[in-house]
Order: structure tokens, then sequence, then C-alpha cells
């Protein structure tokens, strides 16, 4: 992964890793 794509979070919360998980599946979505 780019280091661009990267951003450090202050704590892994269950709400911050679906909200990535659900922008990632989307990015991709959109991309085909």
């Amino acid at each position: 992964v780019p280091a661009k794509h990267v951003f450090p979070v202050p704590k892994p919360d269950p709400e911050i890793v679906a909200m990535l998980t659900s922008g990632l599946t989307a990015s991709i979505a959109l991309e085909q």
C-alpha cells in the first residue's frame, strides 16, 4: 500500500475499522 493511502488512527475502534473496510470495498466497486 502506498504511504499516501495510509493514515494513523489513535486506537483501533470497531467503528473506524468498519468505516475503512466499507470505504475500501466502495472504492474497489467504483473502479470496476
